[in-house]
């Protein structure tokens, strides 16, 4: 069983600024697994995390994370079906 819940955000700059920094680092993981064709968490995450990491200082390490494996599903893994 699902539920829904509804709540109110402040719009926050600190918050929108935050998810653009997040989005940013997911394209960065989109774009270098796309121009290296690899598309394993792993080895995407070890690849992209130490740039990601000096780039984006101000995201705690775990939006990093989840960054390589949102990447992952979304993305970069329909880029892997072909026509």
């Amino acid at each position: 069983m699902y539920r829904t819940i509804k709540i109110k955000l402040d719009k926050s700059n600190e918050l929108i600024q935050t998810t653009r920094l997040w989005n940013a680092a997911c394209q960065d993981v989109i774009d270098y697994g796309f121009v290296a064709h690899d598309y394993k968490k792993t080895r995407l995450n070890k690849a992209t995390y130490k740039d990601l990491r000096e780039k984006y200082s101000t995201l705690p390490s775990a939006l990093l994370q989840t960054a390589s494996l949102s990447s992952i599903l979304s993305g970069l893994s329909d880029s892997t079906l072909g026509p």
